[in-house]
């Protein structure tokens, strides 16, 4: 993963970042953490996926959900969702 740079591939590994999208003629940028959370998969089975958390930690939405122009990754998380 590239730290401390812009990019236009949304991460996809557990991370704290930045995402910018262009309105008008400004930019608006949103700090999201990615990580794994405990959810039920289609068949009810206890299963984890990659979800979008705000800066609080409550969950946004779905990873495939996340649209940006770019993303700054801060910092990359472990799966703990522990700072590594």
């Amino acid at each position: 993963m590239t730290l401390h740079q812009w990019i236009t591939d949304k991460p996809d590994k557990p991370c704290v970042f930045i995402a910018r999208n262009k309105i008008r003629e400004f930019w608006d940028y949103n700090i999201w953490i990615l990580d794994y959370v405990d959810g039920i998969d289609t068949s009810g089975q206890d299963a984890m996926y990659l979800a979008i958390l705000t800066g609080q930690g409550d969950e946004w939405g779905d990873y495939s959900e996340l649209e940006a122009e770019g993303y700054f990754i801060v910092e990359e998380l472990d799966k703990s969702g522990e700072r590594s």
